[in-house]
């Protein structure tokens, strides 16, 4: 699992807004969530939790 994240992150970078790139960053901040990080983003406030 982690090699197809680092795998979408790299193939991301160049703006594309493929599935792949959207499952990669929910994935991502899915992670940082489980962990307590507090979102400061809009986006990321309306998809997780917010502190």
């Amino acid at each position: 699992m982690k090699a197809l994240v680092l795998t979408a992150a790299l193939t991301c970078t160049a703006g594309t807004a493929s599935a792949l790139c959207e499952d990669a960053w929910y994935l991502r901040n899915m992670a940082f969530d489980r962990a307590g990080y507090c979102f400061g983003s809009a986006l990321g406030k309306s998809v997780f939790r917010s502190c």
